[in-house]
């Protein structure tokens, strides 16, 4: 459950070389984390058979991906929904102003004045809060939407196979690596989708 990170081994000398391990691997003395060490070539060659993994079978991941794509693009009816919390949350913010200034201007019974006062404040808010949350899933499923594109679009131009590790492809398809042992190495990609090595 942690994170690797890069440590050098032999920084001065003639060996030295990069290695990915646990960070926490010795923080607690008495339990040892048990995932392997692996070299950076490693990592490099593990991901080069998840990318021709991924090439071999783009073909059925490519469709099954426009499918879900096409979820996160209509949003017509929560555009439409938001407009319509815009128009309520101005008329509730108007009538809260509208009860301020007639408070201001004529002498009231401030017990009933302050009940009116919460109960527009309190829908006011409960409105701000139902346009707040869509118009955040809305950004969000623009965010996916964007997110599927670029991944397609790299899978699209993938080549057939690939020999050499690449530092685009690698930031263009990985979200995180997964280390369960020296030769599971799980490849979690834009999308959800997972490649094992």
């Amino acid at each position: 459950g942690g994170w690797f990170g890069s440590k050098v081994w032999h920084s001065s000398d003639r060996y030295r070389r990069v290695i990915w391990r646990c960070n926490a691997k010795y923080k607690d003395k008495d339990h040892k984390c048990v995932t392997p060490h692996l070299t950076e070539e490693e990592v490099k060659a593990a991901f080069i058979r998840a990318v021709n993994k991924l090439a071999a079978d783009r073909e059925w991941l490519l469709a099954d991906l426009r499918e879900i794509q096409a979820t996160y693009s209509g949003t017509d009816e929560r555009d439409q929904r938001l407009r319509e919390l815009d128009e309520r949350l101005n008329a509730e913010a108007d009538a809260v102003q509208e009860l301020i200034a007639e408070n201001a201007r004529v002498a009231q019974n401030q017990d009933d004045y302050n009940r009116r006062y919460d109960e527009a404040v309190s829908r006011f808010e409960t409105t701000k809060a139902e346009r707040d949350a869509l118009a955040a899933e809305i950004r969000q499923r623009g965010i996916r939407r964007r997110e599927f594109e670029r991944f397609i679009t790299t899978l699209e131009t993938l080549p057939d196979e690939v020999t050499d590790f690449s530092e685009d492809l690698w930031g263009s398809l990985v979200e995180y690596l997964t280390v369960y042992a020296k030769d599971d190495l799980r490849f979690m990609l834009p999308c959800e989708v997972e490649i094992t090595a």
